[in-house]
C-alpha cells in the first residue's frame, strides 16, 4: 500500500467522522433546501454507518433501497425496521415494477428482470463485470426517482462505498486519475453519477477501513443485519462475489431458496457460483450432508 494510503487508512475515527459530517453538512448547504438527502440503503453495515451519520446532520434524510429481485428473506424486514428506527421515509425501488427503459427496438427490448437478463446475456455477472447491480440496482433506483423528479433535478445521493475493502476499489477510488475525471470539480468525495445525471454521489465513507466500521456501530449501539452472523454477508441471495461457502449457509437455512437461480443455470447451460460451480450441485451436497 503506498504510503499516502496507509496514512488515510491509520487515521483515527474520530478524525474520519468529524470529516464525514463536514462533507454531509456542506451537501446539505449546496442542495435545494426542498429536496432530500437520498442514502442508497442496502441495509448493509456502510450503508447504516452512512445513514447514521447523516441524520446528525440533517431531518431531511430519506433511504432509497433497490429491490432487485435475489435479495435474503431477511433483508427488507430489517431494511424496514431500521428505517422506523431512525424515524426516515422508506422508498423500495424494485425491478420489474419500476420500469427501466432501453433503445425500442433494441437488443435489451423486455428485459426488466434478472431472469430477463440472464436469458439475454446468456452469461452471469462476475465481480468485474456487475451489471446485475447497474440494471437492477442503479438503473432502477434511476427510473424510480424520474417518477418524481425531472432530468434537470441534482439529487444528492449518499454511498456507503469504502476505498479499503479491496485493491480494485484503492485503485478505483483513490487515484486521482479516477476521481479527477469523475469528481465533482476533481473532488475524490463527491462525483457525478453518470448513472443518472445532473445528480451527485457523496462518499463520506471513502476513507474507512473496517475496523472504523465496527468501532462506529459498536459506539452508536446499531444493530446489524443478522446475515452477517449466519452466512457472513447481508443483502442479495445471489452475488457474483458470493463464494461456495456463502450459498452453502444460505441453503442450510433456506433450501429450497436458489430454485429460481438453479432453473437459469439449466436454461443457459452455465453455473452461477463463482462463474465455476453449479448451486444445484452445492444444494445436492448441503441436503445430503443434513441427511447424514
Amino acid at each position: 500500500m503506498k504510503p499516502k494510503f496507509e496514512r488515510i487508512n491509520r487515521m483515527s475515527l474520530k478524525k474520519k467522522e468529524k470529516f464525514a459530517l463536514e462533507l454531509l453538512k456542506q451537501i446539505i448547504e449546496e442542495k435545494r433546501s426542498d429536496l432530500p438527502l437520498i442514502i442508497n440503503f442496502s441495509g448493509g453495515k456502510d450503508s447504516l454507518v452512512c445513514l447514521s451519520l447523516a441524520m446528525k446532520v440533517s431531518d431531511q434524510v430519506e433511504c432509497c433501497y433497490a429491490d432487485g429481485g435475489f435479495e435474503l428473506p431477511s433483508t427488507l424486514p430489517y431494511i424496514k425496521e431500521r428505517c422506523k428506527e431512525f424515524g426516515v421515509k422508506l422508498h423500495i425501488a424494485k425491478a420489474g415494477e419500476v420500469k427501466i427503459s432501453h433503445r425500442d427496438p433494441g437488443p435489451l427490448t423486455g428485459c426488466q428482470t434478472l431472469r430477463d437478463f440472464i436469458l439475454h446475456y446468456k452469461y452471469w455477472p462476475v465481480p468485474g463485470n456487475r451489471w446485475c447491480s447497474t440494471w437492477l440496482k442503479q438503473r432502477v433506483m434511476k427510473a424510480y426517482w424520474r417518477q418524481f423528479y425531472d432530468n434537470k433535478t441534482i439529487l444528492y445521493k449518499v454511498v456507503g462505498v469504502r476505498m479499503f475493502e479491496s485493491a480494485v476499489r484503492l485503485w478505483k477510488y483513490g487515484e486521482p486519475k479516477h476521481y479527477k475525471k469523475l469528481g465533482v470539480n476533481g473532488n475524490k468525495y463527491i462525483k457525478y453519477d453518470r448513472e443518472h445525471n445532473p445528480c451527485r454521489l457523496v462518499y463520506p465513507i471513502m476513507d474507512w477501513n473496517n475496523e472504523n466500521i465496527k468501532e462506529y456501530l459498536e459506539k452508536e449501539n446499531i444493530k446489524v443485519h443478522s446475515g452477517y452472523k449466519v452466512f457472513g454477508v447481508s443483502g442479495c441471495k445471489y452475488c457474483p462475489v458470493h463464494t461456495v461457502d456463502v450459498y452453502e449457509k444460505i441453503l442450510s437455512v433456506y433450501p429450497n431458496i436458489y430454485d429460481d437461480i438453479i432453473e437459469l443455470e439449466e436454461a443457459i447451460g452455465k453455473p452461477a457460483a463463482e462463474n465455476k460451480y453449479f448451486i444445484k450441485d452445492i444444494k445436492e451436497r448441503v441436503l445430503d450432508a443434513k441427511k447424514n
